[in-house]
């Protein structure tokens, strides 16, 4: 298998990373390219704070703290690792419906 179709399969090419292993994921788990001169860190070594934020559908997500948060989105009162808040989030959003269609599932009750 040529380099190219390694990295295109995932798969580390001879002595290398695979495009994967460089790149970071966003919420969704979607593989994002790392940005032009900045690293790529591992959850492992990521010091950074993170806040757990909550929208009007009470979907959950984790931000960065400090930075202004996105229109729309509070502060849930957790803050932490992102591991500690990525389990704050498991153990609080059971129901993964927004809060618009739960209400109305349970007015068609």
């Amino acid at each position: 298998m040529t380099a190219r179709r390694a990295a295109l399969a995932g798969a580390p090419a001879s002595g290398g990373t695979s495009f994967s292993d460089r790149c970071s994921r966003n919420n969704h788990g979607i593989a994002r390219a790392p940005r032009k001169g900045r690293q790529v860190l591992s959850d492992e070594d990521d010091a950074t704070v993170y806040d757990v934020v909550v929208n009007h559908e009470e979907q959950y997500s984790i931000w960065a703290a400090g930075r202004s948060l996105p229109a729309g989105w509070r502060k849930a009162g957790k803050t932490g690792t992102k591991e500690e808040c990525l389990a704050y989030v498991d153990d609080v959003w059971t129901d993964m419906r927004p809060l618009s269609l739960r209400r109305k599932m349970d007015d068609a009750v």
